[in-house]
């Protein structure tokens, strides 16, 4: 996995209740430039640390795993194929693990439950 010690979107540093202060220049060496994306925060390997999910222009689902340092693990997670990705947290299914909830062009929802490996299984519908 790529270490990550920014994340920039559109010049902004993405806060929340991360802990992350100070941003330095869009486009610095290390940076994930995320453009104009969907961003939910959410402590999904139950690690009391917040982590970033990602839902792309490209249909691309990602989290960055929270290292307590500032800096980040990037990982995809899934693919929905058709246009941006809305993307929001929460349990979805009782297991006390945040899932991912996203939807598509096409207004389908897909829902990446969280298995609290790290991993996520998606279903749609």
């Amino acid at each position: 996995m790529k270490t990550y010690q920014k994340i920039i979107t559109y010049g902004a540093i993405v806060a929340g209740s991360l802990g992350l202060s100070g941003c330095g220049n869009e486009g610095s060496k290390g940076d994930l430039l995320i453009g104009r994306n969907y961003v939910a925060t959410a402590n999904l390997d139950r690690n009391n640390l917040r982590d970033v999910a990602i839902g792309d222009g490209n249909g691309n689902i990602y989290v960055l795993w929270n290292k307590g340092d500032g800096s980040f693990d990037k990982q995809h997670v899934g693919n929905m194929i058709i246009g941006r990705t809305p993307i929001a947290t929460g349990d979805m299914n009782g297991d006390e693990l945040e899932d991912i909830v996203a939807t598509d062009g096409n207004g389908k929802l897909h829902i990446f439950y969280n298995n609290g490996d790290r991993s996520f299984r998606k279903d749609q519908f």
